[in-house]
């Protein structure tokens, strides 16, 4: 049994010497601990003493032999503290016994409490004085600067904080009674994004009081700061509108709480007081338009010169459109274009347009800036946006993910596709075809299997990954499934006529660049080329779950569609076209809601061929072909390329700016 219990003994020692090398002794450890809490005073005076190292040992042998455990040092207070584990017999030690007399306090510390001691020593040499002066770059005593001052009695320990002193207005500060010898060091310890920090480190050895300087330059400065705020898509300052803004500056650990700013009638906030370098957060308010929350990164600069920020709603501001007050006026591309066709936009605010018989696609980005994606003679080629060419582009559409779908019309050579550009993270784009051998026909099938006769409008029905193709000269409204690319027919004949019915059974005429979809998916309008005099100029619907086709507008009197080219339907249900017959050249609203066969319209802009900007009514476009609107600007864009003038036109309301 003896030696079974001295086996079990030894077992507990070889564990508890392995305890102490993994660190169980540690302060960080998860064990139970009890604190020891002690305070070492001066026996001459009764003050504490600061930056004095206290040494904690335990006792590892039954003779009362100790091991170190770890050293501390007094604080301004000549408070100490340390955790050790229980039960331990623990030795608190004054280490500092080159310039103190030496004292001894023993604690068992048997449960997790707290353990209280006294410490009292004197210097054993005298104290001295240490004075430092903070200075500017200039020489000027710099006030209000915190110094600490840190102590080590031999180069081979590290300092141990023993006071910090706020400069006063001779920007000193002067640390007393100081026992020597003992190395010291005197730094600024004010936050370094703030001021330059400098120190210096000396020993002290005698009575005599030592002076030091040290230099700093202040990194931050205060003024009067005037925030302006600009909306994301279209460029304008936010009248009017209140956000939450909330600040760090170099001194602050993290933002300030909320405060609601107003903004004036050029979307600006001046804030006074304001300390720089500085991040600013800008949030919405809960009963304003929702927008992305932005931080921003403020400088001296920005005080003189004031920030503009852009914030970037989270919903379209203008998702139904304003009618009243329409003007007209033309976007400056600077270029000359050939035959704008097919215009759409997407999420980040371009503007795309295919320049038909210039083979062109454009890109103008939300600030106005113009850009050819593909320039050049007429092809087909795919691949990378610098060598890709097309021919005759008409329609084109933006899908859910900000890629570009866009059809080659070409009469001849090879032509009759459906392609697409896919963009990549860095702005980069690659043109691939997505069907469409190249020759012209009315084929069904897979891929590059399927034939098309001249593809002229676009819609795409995003949730279900379908492309819905409209085709001038095969006279039908093509399907496309993305997932696998199968080409099907979804309504006509293949002959110029136009017949209500299903499916293959129904005719319409030339369907042209207009082709639109219906908010929930469920309808395709289509536009049927003629004149205006023409009495089968209509404008059709496609059930898309059936087939079933009905002339929607049309046939009827002075309601008639006035050949329907481009065609934008809202998300409130309203359809909003181009009618370009020669005499009436004008964009035209259409509730989806009235009954089918004889809706009626109502003109929103144009007043006959021509090319004048300013109020829609009297307005005049030399041939409207695509429509867009951007919902998050409240803008139309209009394709007019079927005249003598070839511009891109925007219409908008004056009641909304």
């Amino acid at each position: 049994m003896k030696l079974y219990n001295s086996i079990i003994g030894l077992i507990t020692i070889l564990f508890l010497i392995g305890c102490a090398k993994d660190g169980l002794w540690n302060q960080d450890t998860e064990v139970q601990r009890g604190r020891v809490v002690g305070t070492l005073t001066s026996t001459e005076d009764g003050s504490p003493l600061s930056g004095v190292k206290i040494l904690f040992e335990r006792q590892t042998k039954a003779s009362g032999a100790n091991s170190f455990v770890d050293t501390v040092g007094t604080n301004a207070e000549g408070k100490f503290s340390y955790e050790i584990p229980f039960p331990n017999k623990v030795r608190v030690v004054l280490r500092d016994t080159g310039r103190y007399v030496a004292d001894t306090a023993f604690v068992d510390v048997a449960e997790g409490t707290e353990y209280n001691i006294a410490l009292q020593t004197a210097p054993r040499f005298g104290v001295a004085k240490v004075i430092s002066t903070v200075v500017d770059q200039n020489g000027k005593p710099q006030p209000e600067i915190k110094v600490g001052l840190f102590l080590r009695e031999s180069n081979n320990e590290s300092y141990v904080a023993a006071d910090t002193i706020m400069t006063n207005v001779q920007g000193q500060a002067a640390f007393e009674n100081i026992a020597f010898p003992v190395n010291y060091m005197v730094k600024i310890v004010e936050n370094p994004k703030a001021y330059e920090i400098d120190s210096v480190q000396n020993k002290l050895t005698s009575k005599q009081d030592v002076q030091v300087e040290l230099k700093t330059r202040t990194k931050y400065g205060k003024g009067t700061i005037d925030l302006i705020a600009k909306n994301y898509h279209s460029l304008k300052a936010l009248k009017g509108e209140t956000v939450n803004i909330q600040v760090k500056s170099v001194f602050d650990e993290d933002f300030s709480a909320i405060k609601q700013y107003q903004l004036d009638a050029n979307g600006k906030v001046s804030i006074p007081n304001f300390i720089y370098p500085a991040e600013i957060k800008i949030t919405p308010t809960s009963t304003g338009h929702p927008f992305a929350p932005a931080t921003f990164s403020l400088e001296e600069s920005n005080i003189a010169n004031g920030f503009t920020f852009e914030i970037r709603d989270l919903k379209p501001r203008y998702e139904k459109p304003v009618y009243t007050n329409l003007k007209v006026s033309t976007l400056d591309v600077g270029m000359t274009l050939a035959n704008p066709t097919g215009i759409a936009n997407d999420s980040k605010g371009n503007i795309y347009f295919s320049d038909g018989s210039g083979h062109k696609i454009i890109r103008v980005d939300r600030k106005g800036e113009a850009e050819v994606l593909i320039s050049g003679s007429a092809g087909t080629v795919d691949g990378p946006l610098e060598t890709a060419t097309v021919n005759q582009v008409w329609g084109l559409i933006v899908d859910g993910d900000d890629n570009i779908y866009f059809v080659d019309n070409g009469a001849s050579g090879s032509s009759h596709k459906v392609r697409k550009i896919t963009f990549d993270a860095e702005g980069g784009g690659v043109v691939s075809t997505i069907a469409g051998s190249g020759a012209s026909g009315g084929t069904n099938g897979v891929g590059t299997a399927a034939t098309f006769n001249r593809p002229a409008g676009l819609a795409i029905d995003n949730d279900a990954q379908i492309l819905y193709v409209g085709e001038w000269g095969g006279h039908r409204v093509r399907k496309i499934d993305l997932a696998t690319k199968t080409v099907t027919t979804l309504m006509g004949t293949g002959a110029a006529a136009n017949t209500e019915g299903f499916g293959v059974n129904a005719a319409i005429n030339q369907p042209a660049i207009g082709l639109a979809l219906s908010p929930d998916n469920k309808k395709l309008y289509v536009g049927g080329n003629a004149s205006n005099s023409d009495p089968n100029s209509r404008i059709g619907v496609i059930d898309v779950s059936t087939g079933a086709f009905k002339f929607f507008v049309g046939n009827n009197g002075d309601y008639r569609a006035g050949a329907p080219r481009g065609m934008y339907i809202t998300s409130s249900g309203d359809m909003i076209y181009s009618a370009n017959a020669a005499a009436l050249r004008e964009i035209r609203i259409v509730n989806l809601n009235q009954t089918v066969g004889d809706a009626r319209y109502t003109k929103l802009a144009g007043s006959g061929a021509g090319y004048i900007d300013g109020n829609a009514l009297t307005a005049k476009f030399a041939g409207p072909l695509g429509i867009t609107y951007n919902p998050w600007t409240g803008n139309w864009y209009i394709a007019d390329g079927d005249g003598s003038t070839k511009n891109i036109r925007i219409m908008r309301s004056a009641d909304i700016d």
